[in-house]
Order: C-alpha cells, then sequence, then structure tokens
C-alpha cells in the first residue's frame, strides 16, 4: 500500500515523461523546433596557379601569352598544371586539355604527382589547346594562354618582313638593314610592294598542293594597294617551304649528307619547278660551304657565283634573326669579277633545313 510521499513521486515521474514526449512531438511536429543550416553553395571557381608545356623534346612557355608552333606531324605533348580549389581538395579536381569549342580533346590523361597535374596528350596541325581546371560543384577556370598548332597554310597567313643588309657599310662590327620590304599573305592571295632584288612589286594567288609544296602564282606587277590579284596567271613558282612562328621560306636548302645545326659546312640545295610563257622547267640551285671558307652557289636564274665567306654573330638587336653569312663574290660563270660583298642572315631549323634571308615575323 502506497503513502501519501510515495503517490507524489510516482505523479512527478509520469508528469517529467510526458513533457518530453510532448517535446518531441513539437520537435518533431510541422514548423516546429529548429532546423539545421545547410552547407553553403560553393560557387568559387578553381584557381589556376601555373602551367607549363613540354613539345617533343622542347618546352612551350605558356606563362604570359599564347605559344604557337607550327608542327608537320602529330607530336607528344606533357602540360604540367598547379590547380587548387577553396572546397574540392586537389586529388578531386577536373584537370583537362580542352579545344577551342571548350571541349575535351579525345586522346588524354591526366595523373597528379607531388601536388601537379600532368596531362598527356597529343599536338595536332590546326589545333588549339587550352588548359581547364573544374571542381566537384562544376565550376569550371580556364587557363588564359593557350597552346597554338596551326596547319603549315594557317601559319602563312600574315604579313612577313624580309631583311635586306647594307652591303658597302658597317659601323662598329655591325651591318646596317637598309630595307623591310613587306610580303602580305592572307588566305589564297600575295603581294609584295618591294622585293628588293631588282624586279619590282609584284603579287597573285598560292596554294600548297596535295605533296606538301608551295605554289606561287604570279598575276599582277604592281603595288599591293593598287594590284589586280584576279589576272591571268603570268608564271608559276612551286617548291618545298618552311614555317614557323618566326620564319618563312619559299627556298629552304636541305642538306647533302650528314650534319649538325650548329655547322653549316657543307652542300646544299633545294629543287623549284618554274613554269612561264608556256614552258617549265625543274632547278635544283646548290650552295657549298667548304672548310677552308671558300663557297658555290648556283642561283635560280643560271648563274654560278664563287668566292669567300665568313660566319658572323648577327649584333643587331633589332634584327637579330639567326646569324650573319657574308659572301665576298670574286668569280661569276668561272670568270673573274671586282669582289662583291653579300651580307645574308640565316638559320638552320632542326630538321637541318638551311634557311637564308627567309622572310621573318617581326614582334
Amino acid at each position: 500500500m502506497s503513502t501519501p510521499g510515495t503517490q507524489a513521486l510516482r505523479t512527478a515521474r509520469l508528469l517529467g515523461i510526458a513533457v518530453a514526449a510532448s517535446s518531441v512531438l513539437v520537435a518533431c511536429g510541422n514548423g516546429g523546433g529548429s532546423k539545421s543550416t545547410p552547407a553553403p553553395k560553393d560557387t568559387t571557381p578553381p584557381e589556376i596557379n601555373q602551367v607549363s608545356a613540354t613539345l617533343g623534346t622542347g618546352t612551350l612557355d605558356l606563362g604570359k601569352s599564347d605559344t604557337q608552333r607550327v608542327i608537320a606531324t602529330p607530336t607528344p605533348l606533357t602540360l604540367k598544371v598547379f590547380a587548387t580549389d577553396d572546397i574540392t581538395i586537389t586529388q578531386n579536381l577536373t584537370v583537362q586539355a580542352l579545344d577551342d569549342s571548350n571541349q575535351p580533346i579525345a586522346d588524354q590523361s591526366a595523373n597528379l604527382h607531388n601536388g601537379l597535374w600532368q596531362i598527356t596528350t597529343t599536338a595536332k596541325p590546326g589545333l588549339t589547346i587550352h588548359v581547364a581546371a573544374t571542381d566537384e560543384a562544376g565550376n569550371q577556370t580556364v587557363w588564359p594562354h593557350a597552346a597554338v598548332f596551326p596547319t603549315r597554310e594557317q601559319a602563312l597567313v600574315q604579313t612577313w618582313t624580309l631583311l635586306v643588309y647594307d652591303n658597302q657599310t658597317t659601323t662598329g662590327g655591325v651591318y646596317p638593314v637598309l630595307e623591310r620590304p613587306e610580303d602580305k599573305l592572307t588566305k589564297d592571295t600575295w603581294c609584295q610592294d618591294d622585293d628588293a632584288a631588282g624586279s619590282g612589286p609584284q603579287g597573285g594567288t598560292w596554294s600548297v598542293l596535295a605533296d606538301g609544296r608551295l605554289k606561287l602564282e604570279t598575276r599582277d606587277n604592281t603595288a599591293c594597294d593598287t594590284a589586280d590579284l584576279t589576272k591571268p596567271v603570268q608564271s608559276a613558282r612551286t617548291s618545298g617551304f618552311y614555317v614557323d612562328a618566326t620564319y618563312f621560306s619559299a627556298a629552304p636548302y636541305v642538306r647533302q649528307g650528314s650534319g649538325s645545326a650548329k655547322d653549316i659546312t657543307g652542300a646544299w640545295s633545294y629543287k623549284v619547278d618554274i613554269a612561264s610563257g608556256g614552258q617549265s622547267q625543274t632547278l635544283t640551285p646548290t650552295l657549298t660551304l667548304s672548310s677552308d671558307n671558300t663557297f658555290t652557289r648556283s642561283t635560280e636564274d643560271g648563274h654560278t657565283l664563287q668566292g669567300t665567306y665568313k660566319v658572323e654573330p648577327n649584333p643587331n638587336y633589332s634584327a637579330d634573326f639567326g646569324q650573319l653569312l657574308v659572301l665576298t663574290v670574286n668569280q661569276k660563270d668561272g670568270a673573274s669579277v671586282t669582289p662583291v660583298l653579300e651580307v645574308h642572315y640565316y638559320d638552320v631549323t632542326q630538321d637541318l633545313q638551311l634557311l637564308v634571308d627567309p622572310l621573318v615575323q617581326i614582334p
């Protein structure tokens, strides 16, 4: 039999349980109690702090601007990317190579090593490659500087400059540049106001043939601003050519035999087909630079020049393209002549083509 004290304690416990149950019901009821605060939405894209690239065995500088390379065949490309995000951890970022339409490049792989993402892909002519990093919320950052790989045809469409050096005077060992005539190439026409070789202005149409050679058709002989490039073809010149981000040569010499890019001693030649007046001929101009510093050169217009040569560094800070090849001509077609100095600038490409007086891109 319970006492009044025991009954009072039992009543208090029952009231406590009822209050607790009521609190639970209120907390679980519609609109009652406090709700948990949702995590803030991630709207901040990743940061790309650094991008470097290796093309084949060379490097590309993508730190400050787009970088252009002209390649003839698909070439391995590696991109190293340092990217971070405020929420997504580095290993969960998606780091990719994109094309100009913001689509991922088909053949690529990305791996994280020592905090750097490494993208392995293939550069191809006509492709422009961008680097992008995307976080888990889908926010994306695209690095502002691209690796650009134009086709050879695309790379030709520029205004090019020929450097004509003074062959009479030298100031402090520097041969001054007298003229900078320009060649302007659009997608299918070309013109030059002055070729600095005595034949005056001319222009016409051009195309790259299926075999990779460049065909230049001359249609008019007036300055670029007045030339009618729709006139009938007067003559045509077809040859191999070289173009990159710096040089364009419609007559690159090819080494005959082995050698290195650091040594121009040896025999060089190129082949050109010339059609004019219903007749055509194939010419093979040659340049032989002997170890005793004598040279022999056959020209497209059928002459043979001989004499001595020397190679000098190009000290011209405003036209520092390649080195200088200084020829002293003392024989023409086998007969002695009053010595004439010729100053040419030249460079040797990685595939051992010798560019003598190539057209250049002046920054």
